[in-house]
């Protein structure tokens, strides 16, 4: 129950925390987005174990001059390099996004080249089927013709 009271002065003092923390630029955005997560968090269960030990351990805060609570060194220090780390994973992955952004597009250029030329191909196909069926008539006609000269030549 003890737990439970210090749990809401640590909801009651989050934003206060989150500010308190001397981050790299790019960790006090995601620090900023972790306590606005962290504060409505605690209307409903518990998601993450780290989240977790951050909130309920007393012994990760210590009192600050303004009266609130911030995390000690070791705890900072573990969510700096946590966010370092997190950070240095995103770029990563925005980096390989590019790489397949650019390669779906350099597929969607030649699959839309291989659909021109399948479609000019099958243009020139209809043009010599068209082709092929005058010659088969021709063809025709002119063997009715051998046929009929033929037939006439046996019997005079």
């Amino acid at each position: 129950h003890n737990n439970n009271n210090s749990l809401n002065c640590n909801l009651n003092n989050n934003s206060q925390v989150v500010n308190n923390l001397n981050l790299a630029e790019t960790g006090k955005h995601l620090i900023s987005s972790a306590g606005a997560a962290m504060a409505s968090r605690h209307s409903g269960a518990k998601y993450s174990k780290l989240e977790n030990n951050l909130d309920d351990s007393p012994s990760h805060y210590v009192p600050s001059s303004s009266g609130g609570a911030v995390l000690d060194s070791s705890s900072s220090r573990f969510v700096e390099d946590t966010l370092a780390t997190q950070h240095r994973i995103l770029v990563g992955q925005d980096e390989q996004l590019d790489i397949i952004s650019d390669s779906i597009g350099t597929l969607k250029t030649v699959s839309r080249q291989i659909g021109i030329e399948l479609d000019e191909q099958a243009v020139m196909l209809d043009e010599f089927g068209n082709e092929l069926e005058q010659t088969d008539s021709k063809l025709d006609a002119t063997m009715k013709k051998v046929a009929k000269i033929d037939d006439s030549g046996r019997q005079s």
